[in-house]
């Protein structure tokens, strides 16, 4: 055990300067996601520019990603991996690409990789407007007890514990989350463990994890705008029967790397589990009077894979170069089922059901050719095929399965420029994918897209560096949720046109402040009609201070807020402003620290997401099948109040 009067350390402030963070992405380290208000892991991917989180399925339903004019669905075109293996999980019955973090806790979270576009080879499956990849490690050493409570109704423990002198990667953690929320329908019972090894084995790192999870939450669904402005709901109301869920995730993985000057490598080997159910009602007794329009949705996957990575390296006219790429095979096994179940919960009709069976090999390649540090040029490839075979569960078993192979090749490359030793010029071209869909035993179609950005990164001062990009897409097939449905489903091809810009400031070593401004156009080339719910003007600004020395402790935590200008939705609507502020701080004083988060620290009644579609909730009023608007709220105000002791 350390001793109590064993000096604190000074904050390092971390310059990454990897390859593998170019111009234009993003590493946000342990120190800046110290100050983000993260209630879950999956809000670290608010730290792209641009990009929107919503929430109507409660907390344990994945969050809906809106990104540079893009409606990403649950995670159809942001590729999202942890420790680089994908996440994203393939023709999920939900939605296709479906990204649930709930078992990361987020004390595990070390770094994020935020990578715009889609110009880099590494990029895989999902990677049609970006990617995100999580680094997984326990900061300090010892254990740690954390207790959490809050006006939310809320209470947490947490424990966490890495032995003396070990790796981040080497951990234990675990942790209990349930709470009613601050209203009803937002119920949440959640179990996360985690354990993993980090250690040097012959010239390399072996390391391997393991991360369990299971949850159980209510949904609020969405409200009927026309009954808020009128006061028959209030803001943060649920209709009865609006949803909930079950979800349970195992991933284990092992990964050996090596790296030397003159090159590097590695093997990781991953298997999981997952299970999904999903309830859900939009439209209340439009379809049927009497059951209600309720659906359950089931979702199980058993998946695993395999994937190789190498590089050499060399110096050539006073320039790094560099050439290397990888190998990956991964395979799935998917059961779905969709019912109709009444105000009890009780099944009374199947909707389709089905079993889909996919397997992957993909290729990838990327070199880097460059001149005097001047000059780079980083072409690329990545050649990806399926192999799939599914059949509807009512199908005869005969000729039960139909099966296909399908594949793509996406050619990636990005030229930067050096023109002065604070200036990077950038710019780049990439083709993104979806792997085929397969829902209900029916095969479904690849989409890809198409991305040119370019910009320019500037630090004119050692404390400030600017970032402003410019973008252009095309994705063959943008998914839209069809509330009558519950699915999503194509509607056509799609262009969008945009820029942001990223402002950065760090006048002291441990104060940090950001601001990034983006404007995104999306529209169906069919008709140019807009691409419903996407926002087109985003801004988000933020302050942070990062373990600050006191008289007594140290301080750290940051605030941010968030603004969102009207987005369009169908039939010619628009959604109203929408802003809020959240706050976390900490105070460490020896052994322990005394942790506070504040959601919505102004209280502003903001609305998450605004749909329109049908429904009839109030069957003592005319039942009209005229589409109307429908809100989700934003989160309501809450504060939750911690105390961690270390030993």
């Amino acid at each position: 055990m350390a001793p109590a009067a064993e000096p604190e350390p000074e904050v390092e402030e971390v310059v990454v300067t990897t390859d593998r963070a170019r111009g234009g992405e993003r590493v946000v380290d342990r120190a800046e996601l110290s100050t983000l208000p993260l209630r879950a892991a999956d809000e670290v991917l608010r730290a792209l520019p641009g990009l929107q989180l919503s929430a109507h399925g409660g907390r344990g339903k994945a969050w809906q990603i809106l990104y540079r004019g893009v409606d990403a669905e649950h995670g159809s075109d942001v590729e999202v991996a942890v420790e680089g293996i994908g996440v994203n999980e393939p023709s999920n019955v939900h939605a296709h690409g479906y990204v649930d973090l709930a078992f990361v806790p987020t004390v595990l979270l070390q770094r994020a990789h935020l990578v715009p576009g889609a110009d880099r080879a590494a990029q895989g499956d999902f990677a049609t407007a970006a990617s995100v990849d999580l680094g997984l490690g326990l900061a300090e050493e010892g254990l740690a007890v954390q207790v959490t409570g809050g006006t939310d109704r809320s209470g947490a423990l947490r424990l966490a514990w890495r032995p003396e002198g070990a790796a981040e990667g080497t951990f234990v953690v675990g942790e209990a989350d349930l709470g009613e929320g601050v209203a009803a329908g937002r119920g949440w019972r959640h179990a996360r463990v985690a354990a993993g090894t980090d250690h040097a084995v012959a010239g390399g790192r072996l390391r391997t994890a393991v991360l369990a999870y299971h949850g159980d939450f209510d949904s609020p669904g969405t409200l009927r705008a026309a009954d808020v402005e009128t006061g028959r709901v209030g803001l943060y109301a649920a209709y009865p029967g609006s949803g909930g869920g079950r979800s349970d995730r195992l991933l284990a993985f092992g990964r050996l790397t090596w790296d030397t000057p003159d090159g590097a490598g590695g093997v990781t080997a991953w298997a999981g589990a997952r299970a999904l159910q999903l309830d859900q009602d939009f439209t209340g007794f439009l379809d049927d009077p009497v059951r209600g329009d309720a659906t359950r949705q089931h979702h199980s996957d058993l998946s695993g894979g395999v994937r190789g990575t190498g590089e050499g390296r060399w110096q050539l006219a006073d320039h790094p170069w560099r050439v290397g790429g990888g190998v990956q095979v991964d395979a799935h096994h998917l059961q779905q089922r969709t019912e109709r179940v009444d105000r009890q919960g009780e099944a009374w009709r199947d909707e389709g059901a089905g079993t889909v069976r996919q397997a992957g090999l993909t290729a990838w390649g990327e070199a880097e050719l460059g001149w005097r540090r001047r000059l780079a040029l980083l072409p690329g490839v990545r050649v990806a095929g399926w192999w799939q075979e599914a059949a509807p569960d009512a199908a005869p078993a005969a000729d039960a399965f139909a099966s296909r192979w399908i594949a793509t090749v996406a050619p990636r490359v990005r030229l930067e420029g050096r023109p002065h030793e604070r200036v990077l010029l950038f710019a780049g071209y990439g083709r993104g994918y979806r792997p085929p869909r397969a829902v209900d035993g029916v095969l479904g179609a690849l989409v890809t897209s198409d991305v040119v950005q370019g910009g320019v990164r500037a630090a004119p001062l050692d404390l400030l560096a600017l970032t402003a990009t410019a973008f252009w897409g095309h994705l063959d097939d943008e998914q839209v949720f069809d509330h009558l449905s519950g699915a999503f489903v194509g509607r056509g091809a799609t262009r969008r046109v945009g820029g942001e810009l990223v402002v950065e400031v760090r006048p002291l070593p441990w104060l940090r402040a950001d601001l990034a401004a983006s404007f995104a156009d999306g529209r169906f080339e069919a008709d140019d009609t807009p691409v419903p719910y996407a926002p087109r003007f985003l801004l988000s600004a933020g302050v942070g201070v990062v373990r600050a020395r006191l008289p007594k402790g140290r301080l750290g935590g940051g605030l941010r807020v968030t603004a969102i200008a009207p987005r369009p939705l169908p039939l010619g609507f628009a959604s109203s402003w929408a802003a809020w502020a959240d706050l976390v701080a900490t105070w460490e004083v020896g052994r322990f620290a005394l942790g506070l988060q504040v959601d919505n620290l102004l209280g502003t009644p903001w609305r998450s997401g605004e749909f329109v579609f049908p429904s009839w909730w109030d069957t003592d009023r005319p039942r009209t099948a005229l589409p109307a608007l429908h809100l989700a709220a934003g989160t309501p105000t809450a504060a939750r109040l911690s105390l961690e002791v270390r030993w």
